[in-house]
């Protein structure tokens, strides 16, 4: 099925104009700032922060093998969400989709942009196959998928030749989440960017570079795609304090390191649960979490946070499931010993 943008774009914003301040308008070398009525007193952070963190977008090109133009960011992957919502689905008529179980800002973002919502439900492997691409594909009105890429909260990668059925017969867009694929990046589907135009695809700063505090998510499409998320998102929508942390980050492979120790955590964690006799099933994982099954999960949920461990309780989306984020090898210690010890 042919893929038309134009279509796609609500029409209010393909005929909108963008913000624009007279900073970003003017060119040449300035010392005095009277444009923005910005605080004059130096502190550091009495200036509004670029409203094009153009440096952290190159960097991002460089290290994905990208343009620049092909990239968008935001307040987390969040904003971006909210943002793509807005752009291309019609509030009132058209529907948004994901697999489910997933990412519970989907379907809540979607009714803040009054967009019907359909979860298409997976298999017993959590996967996409034939029986969801039919689903997605027989839904009126449907403008974006979400595709959650490690899945949260199962853990698993999604199928890519179903992925790639699905962007050849799908007219709208297809957004894939992969907010975890740092654990597992030869799993990134960055590289169908320019085979497909209408492939989104989403990554974060929060996960295995260990930045949730900078709230900063990455947005990698084609550039015509980056060119309407540039602008209608806010204009100084990541502060300058993110922006420089950002930049560190992107200077430094130290994030690696932590990676592999959170990696080999999480193997020791699914074994531990293998072994335990309360525990039904511990399904594979590609992420930084471990999602499982128990006959007690509740009583389970209970106790750890009874001796200050919380933990995440998803039996409203898995029948008898609980989710563990790794934490440091010391956390896991306490925890498993914890384990070890319910009965």
């Amino acid at each position: 099925m042919s893929f038309n943008l134009e279509k796609l774009i609500r029409p209010n914003i393909a005929t909108m104009n963008a913000y624009s301040s007279a900073r970003k308008e003017f060119e040449g070398a300035a010392s005095i700032f009277l444009d923005a009525n910005e605080s004059p007193f130096d502190n550091g952070i009495n200036r509004y922060p670029p409203s094009d963190p153009l440096p952290i977008r190159k960097a991002l090109a460089e290290e994905k093998g990208l343009s620049p133009l092909q990239i968008a960011l935001g307040n987390g992957s969040d904003e971006i969400i909210d943002l793509l919502m807005r752009a291309f689905a019609r509030p009132g008529t058209d529907k948004v989709a994901s697999l489910e179980p997933s990412y519970g800002m989907y379907p809540i973002t979607a009714a803040l942009n009054d967009l019907s919502y359909v979860g298409v439900k997976s298999g017993a492997d959590f996967n996409l196959n034939q029986a969801q691409l039919k689903e997605f594909l027989k839904i009126e009105n449907l403008s974006l998928i979400f595709l959650c890429s490690p899945n949260n909260p199962t853990g698993n990668n999604l199928d890519r030749g179903a992925i790639e059925l699905l962007l050849n017969k799908f007219s709208g867009l297809v957004i894939v989440d992969e907010a975890y694929i740092d654990f597992c990046p030869e799993k990134s589907l960055i590289d169908w960017l320019d085979q497909y135009p209408n492939l989104v695809i989403i990554q974060t700063f929060s996960k295995a570079r260990g930045a949730a505090g900078i709230r900063m998510g990455m947005m990698y499409a084609s550039q015509e795609i980056v060119a309407i998320i540039q602008k209608i998102k806010p204009p100084y929508n990541l502060s300058s304090l993110s922006q420089a942390e950002a930049l560190k980050l992107l200077a430094s492979n130290a994030w690696k390191a932590k990676r592999q120790q959170i990696i080999a955590e999480r193997e020791r964690l699914s074994k531990t649960l293998t072994e335990l006799e309360y525990v039904e099933q511990v399904f594979p994982s590609e992420a930084n979490f471990v999602l499982f099954t128990s006959s007690k999960a509740s009583q389970l949920f209970q106790y750890l946070k009874s001796l200050g461990i919380i933990i995440r309780d998803r039996q409203n989306q898995i029948d008898q499931a609980l989710r563990i984020s790794i934490g440091s090898p010391l956390q896991m210690d306490q925890l498993i010993k914890a384990l070890k010890e319910f009965a």
